[in-house]
């Protein structure tokens, strides 16, 4: 096994290998982690378009209207059962930190498409 290159000619020890290897997983890395951060973000906006009065939570009103807005393909009884499943304490309301992002994510992924005008 090689363990050193002459310079230019063409070849890679392992060490070199593993060194480019490693900066191409980092470099992944942090494009995962970007992409990541700007997924939450989206979430985290589509979550204040539900989260009307601005407390931080929505409840089935907020819901309720939202929907309509939206004009989403999500029925109200699917939409309303989505936010009693990820109500965790019953209070009738989901926060973000709980299952919120998983309703928002499913009701705007079903949105019907806006006509052409």
């Amino acid at each position: 096994m090689t363990t050193t290159v002459a310079v230019g000619d063409g070849s890679i020890c392992f060490k070199e290998f593993k060194l480019i290897q490693s900066q191409c997983e980092a470099g992944r890395q942090r494009l995962l982690s970007q992409q990541s951060r700007d997924a939450e973000q989206r979430l985290r906006t589509a979550f204040k378009v539900f989260d009307i009065d601005g407390n931080g939570f929505i409840d089935m009103a907020e819901l309720r209207a939202t929907l309509a807005e939206l004009d989403s393909c999500v029925s109200l009884p699917d939409a309303e059962a989505l936010l009693r499943a990820a109500d965790k304490n019953g209070d009738g309301q989901i926060d973000y930190e709980g299952k919120a992002s998983d309703v928002v994510e499913i009701i705007f992924a079903r949105r019907r498409p806006r006509p052409q005008v």
